[in-house]
């Protein structure tokens, strides 16, 4: 807070007509993910576990179990190989930061939400990052 005082950042109305470069794709995007199905579908959980591709990616690469608390960010991750041989879990320790990673509200999230149980199970069967 103290750092973002000094330098006198700009508030923005997100409700302007006209919003500053960058945000106005963002409020777009909002607007029409509002008029689909699913949309918010997740926003009152505390904690949701879904299986995604890193990015929102679904042509390959591996899969990411993710546990994410309702402020978008990772409590605990399970990364699974392409093939689904390897599995390798990690935590806030082993990031050297945790922005935000998924948005509650999209209706995307609704189709890739993972049961606790399902998490859990490959949790326990991966090796931790910091055993490699």
């Amino acid at each position: 807070m103290t750092w973002a005082e000094g330098d006198k950042l700009e508030e923005v109305d997100i409700d302007a007509p006209l919003m500053p470069p960058g945000l106005d794709d963002l409020r777009a995007k909002r607007d029409v993910q509002r008029g689909l199905p699913g949309f918010g579908a997740l926003a009152d959980r505390s904690i949701v576990y879904v299986r995604r591709h890193w990015d929102g990616e679904d042509d390959g690469g591996p899969v990411y179990l993710m546990e994410v608390e309702s402020d978008g960010r990772r409590t605990r991750e399970v990364e699974l190989a392409e093939d689904g041989s390897g599995r390798i879990r990690t935590g806030p320790d082993d990031w050297p930061f945790n922005p935000p990673v998924v948005d509650f509200f999209d209706p995307e999230l609704a189709g890739q939400e993972i049961t606790r149980e399902e998490f859990e199970e490959q949790w326990e069967r991966a090796v931790p990052a910091s055993g490699l």
